[in-house]
């Protein structure tokens, strides 16, 4: 069993903001915002995506949602000579070179 605290966004979506695997403390139980759910699947590795866990509360339905995130510099300069290399690709081409 795992639990799910969540921050309610609507009636029907919440981010989960914490997990806990074994029985939570109960200050956190009291306190409110969670549901439980037996198994947690592994989310998706996206390359320049970061990971969102969200549920259901009232349904208890738990997903994952992708968000993108920058590239570092680095990445960005990669991704820019790349770009420039097909162009000059396809400029050759159509001149003829």
């Amino acid at each position: 069993m795992k639990w799910l605290f969540y921050e309610k966004e609507t009636d029907t979506r919440a981010k989960v903001m914490l997990i806990y695997y074994e029985t939570p403390p109960n200050e956190l139980l009291d306190g409110g915002n969670y549901i439980t759910i037996e198994d947690i699947p592994e989310p998706e590795q996206v390359k320049g995506k970061s990971v969102l866990p969200y549920c259901n509360p009232e349904t208890g339905d738990f997903w994952y949602e992708y968000v993108d995130i920058p590239l570092a510099p680095e990445e960005q300069l990669k991704e820019l000579q790349e770009q420039i290399n097909a162009l000059n690709i396809a400029l050759a081409e159509i001149m003829g070179v």
